[in-house]
């Protein structure tokens, strides 16, 4: 199969940037140097900088990707007709601790950079905002095909409450990846009638 240059560029910066979630996650964002996640990448370090000036670049194109695969997971939740059994299979892939998927340890990588850089906190700080309309824009949708109308607080209200919850379980999945299912899924349908407003 061959690839137009647009797309072979697309496919290295995913390469790399994979690479590099897998390198943060092991040795933490300052002790990742770019010649390890080159290594991990399985290209030289000078090709990183032909596609990213620095770390900082990387870790704002994790953020962006991240957003993409928040946006992806959300139209996999609201195709589900049960939201505990799709959150509980969540938990359960969050719990093995696969850095193709949204990462406890990498998150909160990135949460500490933005203590220290404005940049990295800025632009986090605007994916979750966009986050946080998408959940919102999706309850309102929601509840206008059930009869309901629900204002923009209580939507705002909910979609924080759900970003706390996910973010939550999959912190827990890496602290308690054995927790029994029936006690995941008792959680779970007591939290999410006040999330979804049923």
């Amino acid at each position: 199969m061959s690839y137009s240059a647009g797309e072979r560029i697309e496919l290295q910066r995913q390469r790399i940037l994979k690479a590099a979630k897998r390198c943060f996650i092991a040795h933490g964002f300052h002790a990742a140097a770019i010649s390890d996640i080159a290594a991990e990448a399985g290209i030289s370090q000078g090709l990183i900088y032909r596609y990213f000036e620095n770390k900082r670049a990387i870790i704002l194109a994790i953020i962006e990707m991240q957003l993409v695969e928040n946006r992806e997971n959300l139209d996999r939740l609201q195709a589900s007709t049960d939201f505990v059994a799709a959150l509980g299979q969540a938990y359960g892939l969050w719990a093995k601790g696969d850095p193709e998927l949204w990462h406890a340890g990498l998150h909160g990588e990135i949460a500490a950079e933005s203590l220290r850089d404005p940049i990295v906190a800025d632009a986090l700080r605007r994916s979750e905002q966009q986050n946080r309309q998408a959940l919102m824009a999706w309850f309102h949708r929601r509840d206008a095909e059930m009869g309901r109308r629900t204002s923009d607080e209580d939507a705002q209200l909910r979609a924080a409450l759900m970003s706390c919850i996910v973010e939550g379980l999959a912190i827990r999945a890496v602290r308690e990846p054995d927790l029994p299912p029936e006690i995941l899924r008792a959680m779970l349908e007591r939290m999410m009638p006040l999330v979804l407003g049923d």
